[in-house]
């Protein structure tokens, strides 16, 4: 068995942070396909929101459980109307073991120099997208 690591915000779901975007064509199907060949495990920044709080000349991040704890039952209702409530919402602070990460903002890693060529054109064609911040 596999496990596949898959992020929900612009792969299972329409990008509409903070609200829950409508499903992306093919994606329940997706889900469902790989289920078949393994444990599925939904990898999303979304279950660690954090406040930071400055404390001296040092940043404290503070996890926020209330939020957590929201987002994870949005995502497992979203899940479950579509029958699948068999499928993890990761929460720990690691990264899950998996055979196969899938993510809208993936690269796939080859060698520093190629990698820091698409950083650089990334950050020259559209430079908030490392930072999240809407042009």
């Amino acid at each position: 068995m596999y496990a596949f690591a898959v992020d929900w915000d612009g792969v299972c779901v329409e990008n509409d942070w903070p609200g829950m975007g409508e499903w992306i064509p093919g994606a329940t199907e997706g889900l469902r396909r790989l289920t078949e060949l393994g444990t599925v495990i939904i990898h999303t920044c979304r279950v660690a929101p954090v406040d930071v709080h400055v404390q001296g000349d040092r940043n404290i991040v503070v996890r926020d459980e209330v939020a957590v704890a929201s987002e994870i039952l949005a995502i497992k209702k979203k899940l479950k109307r579509r029958g699948l409530d068999g499928i993890e919402v990761w929460t720990r602070n690691y990264k899950p073991p998996a055979a196969v990460y899938i993510d809208d903002r993936g690269w796939r890693f080859e060698n520093w120099h190629d990698t820091m060529d698409f950083v650089q054109t990334l950050i020259e064609a559209k430079p908030n997208v490392l930072t999240g911040e809407v042009a």
